[in-house]
């Protein structure tokens, strides 16, 4: 029986994945885009894609909307921030550069540009609408916001039980129920981590640690491991995952202080084989279109005006995580939370 329910909502989720990729590509044409650019990208037939952002079916829907839209092939790695950033500087120490086109966090696309391996560019028509200032200005551009909670098991949790402040994760009842994204390498976990430290002092992940938390980097796997009842509650959990998730006995929560959000910035790699291509994806991703899909996945769009999620619960759930931002980590510091969560959770 169990089997046959999850084939059943891996089929439900390959359904809404499909119909959101046939809304995509039957929205973004190339005649919404400078037909020089097109033209041009055109020459290029291909784009490499990187990103440290994984989990749910986005990707796929952008993949194929860009590829119908302008007759693109589009590669892709998805994988953790901090191996993507490994994988792009040993190409570019080699002088074999394979990506195009990254989109990353704010401060770990601060960081590349930094250190060499972003390449400058600018004339991107779509930042005009832009309603979130760049954070490496000429080097990347915001993409979207991804919000970052609390996820609980409803089978295993009752309302009454259920966390109203990060703070209820130090209750005794946690104790080795608690599934966390680790926060010892650069993504989400490292980002709550950072944020913590920030609100509550370092006096709260160590008390934390005591918890008995098991730490996982795979976020798929991850939710389903809570979704299953393996774990009462998921830390942070991704609310664009929730889509995943439809059907399962799974429950999004915003504490009382609020949610840490991660903002995906967009950028060129240095010695991009295809150049052009992949500012004609920057111009696309930044579309109103595109945006509009971004939210229907539970993402926050950053350009003014952006449509909303179309689907009653999504759109809630993306209008309250707007007004919940907590904090984010930052590139400044980033160097630093690492090693004092390695210390903290040996």
């Amino acid at each position: 029986m169990r089997a046959s329910r999850y084939a059943f909502r891996s089929r439900m989720i390959i359904a809404v994945a499909a119909l959101a990729v046939q809304a995509l590509a039957g929205a973004a044409t190339a005649q919404s885009f400078d037909p020089a650019l097109v033209a041009r990208a055109r020459a290029e037939k291909r784009l490499v894609f990187y990103t440290g952002f994984s989990g749910n079916q986005l990707y796929n829907a952008i993949k194929k909307g860009y590829e119908d839209a302008f007759g693109i092939q589009v590669d892709m790695l998805v994988a953790r921030s901090s191996e993507v950033h490994e994988r792009l500087r040993t190409e570019v120490a080699a002088g074999r550069t394979v990506a195009d086109v990254l989109i990353h966090g704010e401060s770990t696309s601060r960081r590349l540009a930094a250190g060499g391996l972003l390449q400058k560019f600018d004339g991107v028509k779509a930042a005009q609408a832009l309603a979130v200032a760049p954070s490496a200005p000429g080097y990347s551009l915001p993409a979207y916001m991804s919000g970052y909670s609390l996820m609980v098991n409803t089978s295993l949790v009752k309302p009454q039980d259920e966390p109203k402040s990060w703070r209820d994760l130090l209750d005794p009842k946690w104790t080795g129920r608690l599934l966390g994204d680790d926060p010892r390498a650069s993504g989400a976990g490292h980002v709550l981590f950072s944020v913590m430290v920030e609100k509550f002092g370092v006096e709260f992940p160590r008390a934390l640690s005591a918890q008995k938390v098991v730490f996982g980097r795979d976020l798929g796997i991850d939710q389903m491991r809570v979704a299953r009842g393996e774990y009462a509650l998921r830390f942070p959990q991704s609310l664009s995952n929730m889509r995943d998730l439809r059907g399962l006995p799974v429950k999004f929560i915003i504490p009382a202080e609020g949610l840490v959000y991660v903002r995906a910035d967009i950028g060129i790699a240095s010695g991009a084989p295809h150049p052009d291509a992949a500012r004609l994806f920057i111009e696309y991703i930044l579309s109103p279109r595109t945006q509009g899909l971004l939210a229907s996945f539970g993402l926050i769009p950053v350009i003014k005006d952006a449509p909303d999620a179309p689907d009653p619960e999504t759109r809630e759930l993306v209008n309250r995580a707007k007004a919940s931002l907590m904090g984010t980590s930052s590139a400044e510091t980033q160097d630093a939370m690492l090693a004092l969560a390695r210390e903290v959770y040996k």
